[in-house]
């Protein structure tokens, strides 16, 4: 009986009953033994087709398969009929023993991926507003219910109460269930916030909104830059990661000025009306625009797992607490984000003001030079870690670089704006190194942990953040001077205090000395061939089943 292969190959290539023609018996997958040469020369062919456009940096190959790049190097050459390469296409893929890289090639194509983390990042844009608002209504509020400075805090700090501790929970979440159906109700649970913020009368109310908001915005971040690792290539995540934090500080450095110019026109509660609203159409929108993870992400999954299947949430937290570059790398990110964690969140204000005699209606540009500077810090360094294929190096140098730049902060005289509008904007730089941190992160762990390890970096920038305003905080209170919470401080008290930036930065320099860039990433350039199986979450068969190297080579 002959086989089905033999038989669709007889029917549809004519060398394999013309006179003279011969069956290829070490295969007996379609193909006749005229075809042979034809095939690996096509194949060949094609190859040198894939590298050209590849070293052009052309994207006409995105969505083709290894079949159709065949058709048209026959078609070009006048060969085989269509019918003849369907019959070929298994001994192709036994003969092709690699694919391409997921870390240069868009998985689904480069359109779609834009798409799918443009939502997630309108979402964390979106976060980043109502994580500044209380900056903007703090006095309205303060009037209306006849509170103390005190008692607003405390209210509005119940956002960074929910917002840090669901950091491991939300890693666990996007490894167990991805980010759609996530993200999607975390943007219903910010709006059901806003409503609750809006409605309240009394300071629990209030709290009660802001902890709600701050549980949603958990997920804004760290679910924006886990899409990107699956429908970007490898070598553009650090780059998205920088955008990603880039359209956080564009709403922190707009937010301010726009919910000040709103609320000239109307209350605070139809802002936060609004705010609802605009929760719920992002739901909508992470619904619709954001697909579920691909059956091929799925399979990388159960592969990199222990027995096929994906680990609880206990493995994934083991896995990534018990990795000593993650942890390693997690101190080193809490150390350099204390410049905006203690600087511009909170101490800034002050510090111009005592230290270099700035007004209170000065300050604010100044010290939004350091969002500044974070927002194009950002991509940039994203996009050089990518083209360099370094992580590691941009921590040690971006360290090195923030032990001077808050040591020269502490030194600047006062009058020289220049100078120190310069020094805030290198310190933003600084701290936009991080960017590289997340897919670092998840590069040192397997496939399966990746969010819990995203998240467990995130979590440390806000643990050491909270730290540090106490620890300056502290150091104030025990000047002889500050023995309450209204003494003014000396210019000497604030230097004193501050003396912690530089001290972090250089624990984080001599830190990061001590991280190793991790193997199982593959390489930069397209020219360069690297090993199969480098990617822990890369497509199993390549991006749309592109193959990478030529039958025959």
């Amino acid at each position: 009986m002959q086989s089905p292969h033999r038989v669709h190959a007889e029917r549809n290539c004519p060398s394999a009953t013309a006179p003279g023609g011969r069956w290829s018996s070490r295969s007996d997958v379609g193909m006749c033994g005229g075809c042979t040469p034809l095939v690996a020369s096509m194949a060949r062919s094609a190859n040198r087709f894939i590298t050209r456009l590849r070293m052009r940096k052309k994207s006409r190959l995105e969505g083709r398969s290894p079949l159709s790049i065949l058709a048209t190097v026959a078609s070009r050459r006048g060969g085989a009929t269509i019918g003849s390469l369907h019959s070929l296409q298994p001994i192709m893929s036994g003969l092709s023993s690699h694919t391409l890289d997921p870390h240069v090639h868009y998985p689904e194509g480069r359109a779609r991926a834009w798409i799918v983390w443009s939502i997630p990042g309108l979402f964390f844009l979106y976060e980043f507003m109502i994580r500044v608002l209380p900056a903007v209504i703090e006095k309205p509020l303060q009037q209306e219910l006849g509170v103390s400075p005190g008692e607003i805090g405390l209210s509005m700090g119940f956002y960074y109460y929910a917002y840090g501790p669901m950091q491991i929970i939300v890693g666990v979440l996007l490894d167990k269930l991805g980010a759609r159906g996530p993200l999607a109700i975390a943007a219903l649970v910010c709006s059901v916030g806003a409503l609750t913020f809006a409605a309240g009368t009394t300071l629990t109310g209030l709290g009660a909104g802001r902890f709600l908001m701050g549980f949603g915005s958990a997920f804004a971040y760290v679910g924006t830059v886990y899409i990107a690792t699956i429908w970007f290539p490898g070598r553009r995540v650090a780059m998205i990661s920088g955008l990603t934090v880039t359209l956080g500080m564009l709403g922190a450095i707009t937010g301010e000025s726009m919910l000040e110019f709103l609320l000239q026109q109307t209350s605070w509660q139809h802002v936060m009306y609004g705010f609802a609203g605009a929760g719920v159409v992002l739901a909508l929108l992470l619904i619709i625009m954001v697909p579920n993870r691909p059956q091929w992400f799925k399979q990388r999954i159960s592969e990199s797992a222990s027995h096929g299947k994906h680990p609880g949430i206990v493995a994934c937290l083991k896995q990534v607490l018990t990795n000593r570059q993650t942890l390693l790398l997690g101190l080193i990110t809490g150390l350099v984000y204390l410049p905006v964690g203690t600087f511009a969140a909170l101490w800034g204000f002050r510090y111009l003001n005592t230290v270099l005699h700035i007004s209170d209606d000065e300050s604010g540009p100044y010290v939004s030079l350091i969002f500044l500077g974070l927002a194009a810090g950002g991509p940039l360094v994203g996009w050089l870690s990518d083209m360099t294929g370094r992580r590691t190096l941009f921590l040690v140098l971006g360290s090195a670089v923030g032990v001077i730049s808050t040591s020269s902060l502490l030194l600047l005289p006062s009058g020289v704006t220049w100078l120190l509008m310069i020094n805030l904007a290198v310190i933003g730089m600084v701290v936009s190194i991080l960017v590289v941190a997340f897919p670092l992160a998840m590069e040192q762990n397997p496939c399966y942990a990746r969010g819990t390890a995203l998240t467990f970096v995130n979590l440390t920038q806000m643990v050491f953040a909270g730290i540090g305003q106490w620890v300056v905080g502290m150091l104030l209170d025990q000047s002889t001077r500050g023995s309450g919470a209204n003494d003014e401080f000396t210019s000497g008290e604030f230097k004193q205090a501050f003396l912690l930036l530089p001290v972090c930065m250089l624990g984080a320099f001599l830190l990061s000395l001590l991280l190793r860039e991790p193997h199982n990433r593959g390489a930069n350039d397209a020219s360069i061939e690297p090993e199969v199986g480098r990617i822990a979450c890369s497509h199993p068969e390549g991006p749309k089943s592109h193959f990478r190297h030529g039958i025959g080579d």
